[in-house]
Parts: C-alpha cells; structure tokens; sequence
C-alpha cells in the first residue's frame, strides 16, 4: 500500500487526480464517526425522498422484458427523443436525439466526459466557483488548467460577466459553471446570461453549463438556456441529470446535450469508458421524462416551503443566506470570527446538527457552510434554533479574541 502510494505520487496526474483525492476521501471516511439518533443530518448530497411509483414500475417492467443487455451507445432512441423534447419545450430549441443527445451514467458522468475530450492540455478553463471539487479536478485531468471565477455573496452569487472577462486570455478555451449553482444557490440568468453570451461569441469560448438544478431557481426568475441566446447553440454543451428532479441518485441517469460537432467526440469518451449507461435506468429515466410530473413539482414546491423557513430562522440568528437556488442553502458565518469547518463542529457538539463545510468547495468556500434543506420545515426551524448557544458561544470567543 505504501508503495503503491508513493508510486502515485510520482506521476504528477497520478498524484493530482488520484493520490490526493483518495487520501481526502480515506480521512474523512475515518474521521466520520457514527451518527447519533438524535443527529439531524443536513448534510445529504441528495433530499431524501423515494422516486415516483411509475419510475419504480418502469424499472421493474424492464427488468421483466429482459432489458439488461446493451443499449445503443448513445443511449436508447425512446430516451434521447424525450430529452429532445424537454429542450424543445422549455427553451424552444430543436436538439437531434441522434448525434446531439448522449445518455450517460449520472450528471457526474455526463460532466466528466465532456472535460476530457472538450478540453485541450494547457487550456485554460473558467470554473465558477465555489462549487463541487468535480469541475476543477475534471479540467486537470484533461490537462486543462482550471481558472477559478469567484462569484459574490453580494451578487447573489450569480456569475458576472465582468468577473469573467478579467480572467480571460488568449489560452482561454472555455466557461463551466451551474445554475442554480451548488452549494451557493447562485442563480445567472436575465442580463447577466446575456452578457456572458456576449463575452463566448466575442472570444470564441465554449460553454459547459450545469443544469442538474434548473427546477430549483426560487429567486422570482426562471432558469434561463444560454444556448438559446444568438450564437450560443453551436458553442454550448449542456450536461444534466435525473438525480434530484426525479430521486433517482442511485439510477445513475444523466445527459449530455449540444451541437453534433461537440458531442461526437464525447460520446467516443464514454463508449470507452463504459460502453453505454444501464439499461433499466434509461428505461426508468424514460418514464420519469414521459410520466406524471406531479411528484417532481411537489418536491420543489415543498423545498421552496422549507427554504424560507430555514432561511428565516437562520436570519434570526444574523446568518445570512442570499443563494436564490438549489435544494441546498448556503450561509455565512465569517462574521462569528469561524471558518466552515469550525462551525460544522460546533454544530454537531453543541446542536446535534450535521452540515457540510464550505471549505470544501474551495477558497470562495471559506467561512461558508452548506446546509440541505433534507427535513419538513417545522424539523428545520427547529433544529437551526438549536444552534443559538452555538452562535453565543462563538460571538463571545471573537469578543475574547479568540475561536472555535
């Protein structure tokens, strides 16, 4: 084991990739210790909630037809054509469910293949941030070099195009980023997707957006496609999943959408990595697309529900939370004198609470802890009132000079 360690750490991809993130991985595994039953876990990376009855009863009736075998490399036909028209429907764009739609194992899968063949070694690339260690990691193993773009508590954390146009160089090949973003809740849309399209047309950039949480915008404006801007349909690939909307983390669903010109070369990438995605998942993704949307709509309906009570509460202790998107909330604590990590302890000695830290999702993270909105309100209100001592204890520590 130690030499395989340090064998890796000789190869510098090897070491970036690998070594490093499994060394994360292993610690925080072994740091984690069980969690109590008086624990509220709001930790979660997905809310949980069981899938709708017909995406179960589709992935059992594929299991009965014998449909676990391989697919068309692409993804099966049913499946494409539905995708199609979810784009047709919501941004009025017409998508070829032949050539300009790939069906891949999860949003993570969809996001990975297309870094590794879009990206060039040496290009650089402008990753909004904060966000999942995922887009910066996926842009250095294609040998891309990743450009963090900060975006602003007092922007909302939407990404601004004068943000983005400081950072850009002749080397520049692409802008990735989410909206609603995750963890922030950063929500681009109106004129500030405009003027990034602005920006992708004037330097000939590609543009890799994240849509997984687009039912997720609670700020009073829809999240808008970019691709549907002038000039942006044959320079954007978009990369989504059916993991939040529809509870179907464990089915490992996702897409790939974009111009044939682009997505060829990243369906080469993910037949070769794993051939095609799971059968009945793709049967159950169909159904999910085709079915009753009622369920789906509930749940962003309660989230909003759980949102503004959690966000209330929280702004009664002096958190601020000013995300206007995703399942999860994103709040500030610099002001009690703690960093994220700091916080999460404290909240889960002295409130039973789990949280994630903001350090996690890099620098723009420090200070900032994610909370997953993973309870009925009332439970939420509640548990974020637990956490007035720890508030207390904090403001005092800062007044003494000190911290967590």
């Amino acid at each position: 084991m130690v030499a395989a360690t340090q064998a890796m750490a000789e190869n510098g991809r090897g070491e970036r990739f690998l070594s490093q993130r499994a060394t994360a991985w292993v610690a925080a595994a072994t740091a984690a210790a069980p969690v109590a039953s008086s624990m509220l876990d709001l930790s979660a990376d997905e809310i949980a909630r069981a899938a709708a009855p017909h995406i179960v009863e589709a992935t059992i009736a594929a299991l009965d037809r014998s449909e676990t075998h391989y697919t068309d490399r692409t993804g099966i036909a049913p499946l494409r054509a539905a995708v199609a028209v979810r784009f047709g429907t919501l941004d009025d764009i017409a998508y070829e469910p032949k050539g300009e739609i790939l069906i891949c194992g999860g949003g993570r899968e969809a996001l990975f293949v297309a870094t590794q063949m879009l990206i060039e070694p040496g290009d650089e690339v402008l990753v909004a941030e904060p966000a999942a260690a995922a887009y910066a990691e996926g842009v250095r193993l294609a040998g891309g070099v990743p450009i963090p773009v900060p975006t602003r508590a007092e922007d909302r954390f939407a990404l601004k195009a004068e943000t983005v146009r400081a950072l850009i160089t002749p080397r520049t090949r692409a802008l990735l980023f989410g909206s609603p973003a995750v963890p922030s809740g950063g929500v681009t849309t109106g004129a500030d997707l405009e003027a990034l399209a602005e920006l992708a047309r004037v330097h000939n950039l590609l543009v890799v957006w994240d849509e997984t949480y687009r039912e997720w915008a609670f700020g009073g404006a829809e999240q808008a496609n970019l691709a549907a801007l002038p000039g942006m349909r044959e320079r954007t690939v978009i990369v989504g999943s059916f993991s939040a909307r529809y509870a179907m983390a464990g089915w490992r669903a996702g897409y790939v959408v974009g111009p044939a010109s682009l997505v060829r070369p990243v369906t080469l990438m993910k037949q070769a990595l794993t051939i095609c995605s799971p059968a009945p998942s793709q049967w159950a993704a169909l159904a999910a697309l085709d079915g009753p949307q009622g369920a789906a709509a509930a749940t962003v309906r309660e989230v909003a529900a759980r949102r503004g009570a959690a966000c209330r509460a929280l702004g009664a202790l002096g958190l601020a939370c000013p995300g206007d998107g995703s399942p999860f909330l994103w709040f500030d604590v610099r002001g009690l004198g703690s960093d994220g990590r700091g916080f999460v302890a404290a909240a889960a000695d002295g409130a039973a609470l789990l949280l994630r830290a903001g350090e996690e999702y890099g620098d723009p993270g420090a200070g900032w802890v994610r909370l997953t909105l993973n309870a009925p309100a009332d439970q939420l209100t509640a548990a974020i009132e637990r956490l007035a001592p720890v508030v207390e204890r904090l403001c005092d520590r800062r007044g003494q000079g000190g911290g967590y």
